[in-house]
């Protein structure tokens, strides 16, 4: 059976199937690419999906991935039906889908924008057309199809806050820095809270003893008089009692 590409097909429309696909992955707080599997004997749509790799929790569930998934559950002959089928897809497959492609033998990919850090149809590898590879057939792209509108979306989600992203490691190394430091700095406010508060009750105990050392003086000094007063007394009546005997 000839795998040989029907121009016919609309790639235009069949790219608005696409980004409709990106658009409800954008809604979703996905990575909006979307995709759709046309067969180009007919022009049927047999598969459209977008990527579930946040609702999944796994980053293998890309559009296409999961488009081949459809097809293999939908599909009497899927290895015949992937042969023959053209891939539309708004940004252009990374490594692992282009692999995933070869596999399916799939014949044709369109796509709009290209992946500056993943694809695998060019711009970083080309897996798409490696003759080395033992993977599959190789099989043509067609890029930069309604590139601006899958540009767009792409424009609209980054724009938005993705919760479920992870933190970058140096946002997340610098927050702990942060973190550490503003303990630290807390810390040593404490230490010193506590050092100024131990050295004020320290000035405040040394008053306090010093008042007690001058009262406890005065008071040493005041008997002291006493006891000099009780002397003197003592020695008065003394005097008296032999001047009283010397009358006598």
């Amino acid at each position: 059976m000839s795998n040989k590409v029907q121009f016919s097909i609309d790639e235009e429309k069949m790219m608005h199937l696409a980004i409709k696909e990106a658009e409800h992955a954008l809604h979703t707080l996905e990575v909006p690419v979307g995709c759709v599997f046309v067969d180009q004997r007919n022009g049927r749509v047999v598969a459209r999906s977008h990527n579930l790799t946040n609702k999944r929790k796994s980053g293998i569930f890309h559009a296409e991935i999961l488009a081949i998934e459809q097809i293999y559950a939908q599909e009497e002959n899927p290895e015949i039906l992937l042969s023959n089928c053209i891939v539309f897809v708004t940004c252009e497959p990374c490594i692992m889908c282009t692999g995933a492609l070869r596999i399916c033998k799939i014949p044709r990919v369109v796509f709009g924008c290209i992946n500056e850090r993943f694809g695998g149809c060019g711009t970083v590898l080309s897996i798409n057309n490696d003759q080395n590879l033992h993977l599959g057939t190789t099989f043509q792209c067609k890029a930069h199809v309604m590139e601006n509108q899958s540009l767009e979306i792409f424009k609209k989600f980054f724009m938005r806050v993705n919760p479920f992203k992870p933190p970058e490691k140096g946002r997340k190394n610098g927050s702990r820095k942060r973190s550490f430091l503003e303990k630290e700095s807390s810390s040593n406010n404490k230490q010193l809270l506590k050092t100024n508060q131990k050295s004020s009750d320290l000035t405040v105990l040394k008053k306090n003893n010093q008042k007690k050392s001058e009262l406890s003086f005065g008071s040493e000094m005041n008997a002291l008089k006493n006891e000099k007063e009780k002397e003197k007394e003592k020695e008065k009546e003394k005097e008296k009692e032999k001047e009283i005997e010397k009358e006598k």
